[in-house]
């Protein structure tokens, strides 16, 4: 009881989210509080097809979209930085009403930025263009440093092991 009594808060709380985010994206407030609807305008906000969102309706798979899609939305108001997506991943209904601030602004869906970004480096490559190809991975937004990258595998890995040790203990 206690668990589903968590998980209707929570989804409250997500919904109060996305109620003051949704806005700044362009999308109407009231999105937020209808169920699937939300998800599918979320979808929408960060740039996948709103037909991603039925992924959600697939036991342990959801979690791991659900949290996929908490760090693309603080992707998609600019917000790249590991802290961001490590409150996005531990607990994100708290955390995406941080987006509700003043300042935050939304940049643009991050998954159509980030794939258009890959394209032009994998172009500037292509063509043999060193300099500009330099030019673009200094500037990338998105390019996360090794300690960053082993940190966040690691706690994945354990993530997904948990799941598949888990079993039921018999009564």
């Amino acid at each position: 009881m206690a668990i589903l009594l968590f998980l209707l808060v929570s989804y409250l709380i997500l919904c109060g989210s996305l109620y003051l985010v949704f806005p700044k994206a362009g999308i109407p407030s009231f999105h937020a509080i209808i169920p699937g609807l939300n998800f599918m305008s979320w979808c929408s906000i960060i740039g996948r097809k709103k037909s991603y969102a039925l992924w959600l309706l697939f036991p342990i798979v959801n979690i791991f979209i659900f949290v996929g899609m908490a760090v693309d939305l603080f992707r998609s108001f600019g917000r790249l930085g590991f802290l961001d997506e490590t409150l996005a991943v531990l607990y994100a209904p708290l955390a995406i009403a941080k987006l509700a601030g003043k300042n935050e602004k939304y940049t643009g869906p991050t998954v159509v930025d980030e794939a258009d970004f890959a394209s032009k480096l994998e172009e500037a490559r292509k063509s043999g263009d060193s300099y500009r190809l330099k030019q673009l991975e200094e500037k990338n937004p998105y390019k996360k440093s090794g300690m960053r990258e082993w940190v966040e595998s690691i706690v994945f890995a354990v993530f997904a092991a948990s799941f598949i040790r888990t079993e039921k203990n018999p009564i």
